[in-house]
C-alpha cells in the first residue's frame, strides 16, 4: 500500500529531524558548537522539534486510519 509506504517515510523523516534537531540543542555549549560559522539558533531547532512531532504524529494518524479501516472491512466479511 503507497500510503502505508508514505506514512512511514514520513515518521521515519520526523524522528531524523527531531534527531538533528535535538543534536544541535543539546551540543549548544560544547566547543565545535561555539566555534562553528553558523551558530546554533535554540528557537530554530525548538521550531523544527515541534514540526518533527506533528509530522511524526500525522503520518502516525494515517496508519491507525489505515488499520482501522482494514479491520472494518476483515469483520465485513
Amino acid at each position: 500500500m503507497d500510503s502505508i509506504n508514505t506514512s512511514i517515510h514520513g515518521i521515519q523523516s520526523g524522528l531524523r529531524q527531531m534527531n538533528t534537531a535535538a543534536h544541535s540543542i543539546a551540543n549548544v555549549d560544547t566547543h565545535d558548537a561555539i566555534n562553528t560559522k553558523n551558530p546554533v539558533n535554540i528557537p530554530d531547532e525548538m521550531v523544527a522539534l515541534m514540526q518533527a512531532e506533528h509530522q511524526i504524529l500525522a503520518s502516525s494518524a494515517v496508519i491507525v486510519s489505515i488499520d482501522d479501516a482494514l479491520t472494518s472491512l476483515m469483520e465485513s466479511l
